[in-house]
């Protein structure tokens, strides 16, 4: 007995292992067409016509990832993700207890073709994510560092592109207050001109 029991346990690790490793060969989904694809979703559309425009999602969250503050939300399906809880680089789309569409963070226009490869976007909007908000009392500037130095060599063309596409695909809130910390990566990456019109 004791036997079978370690066989199946030993299954299961092994068939938990391969996962990440069959999704890690899957192909990067089209941005521009997922994009097209979550401007078509709206507030209240049933979750089964969700899933048939935009298909299964990379991972999905709860309220108890959240530590129970979503409300009425029942799961966030997260497009783009590489593991839980990363960064949702696609987008993300709330769905509440009656099965329908709350909220969808993903619509908008992507960059211009050409400008990043998805592999590139992709890992500067998962640093950007990273990002600490700036009233932690834990505050590690890590990640801000490691943000500026993958934008700065990009120009200003690029890194407000980046920048711009993290915005468009994240929840205002992230885990770490993302958005807030971005505060420091533009102080950091670009002068403030020296007029006194402009907020130092």
């Amino acid at each position: 007995m004791a036997h079978g029991i370690r066989t199946w346990l030993v299954a299961i690790h092994l068939l938990v292992l391969a996962i990440p490793l069959v999704r890690a060969g899957e192909p990067l989904r089209d941005r521009r067409a997922f994009a097209e694809a979550m401007n078509k979703i709206k507030e209240g559309m049933p979750e089964a016509e969700v899933i048939a425009l935009v298909g299964q999602p990379d991972d999905v969250s709860t309220d108890k990832d959240w530590g129970g503050s979503l409300g009425h939300v029942q799961r966030i399906l997260r497009y783009g993700a590489s593991g839980h809880l990363k960064a949702a680089t696609l987008g993300q789309i709330w769905i509440d207890d009656d099965h329908r569409v709350r909220n969808v963070f993903g619509r908008g226009t992507p960059p211009p073709e050409g400008l990043f490869t998805e592999p590139e976007l992709r890992r500067l909007l998962e640093a950007l994510n990273e990002l600490p908000g700036l009233n932690g009392s834990h505050y590690n500037p890590r990640p801000v560092i490691r943000a500026v130095n993958l934008l700065q060599p990009l120009g200003k063309e690029k890194s407000l592109a980046a920048i711009d596409e993290f915005l468009r695909v994240s929840f205002q809130f992230t885990e770490h207050n993302a958005r807030e910390g971005l505060f420091l990566v533009l102080r950091t990456l670009f002068e403030v001109p020296s007029v006194r019109t402009v907020f130092p």
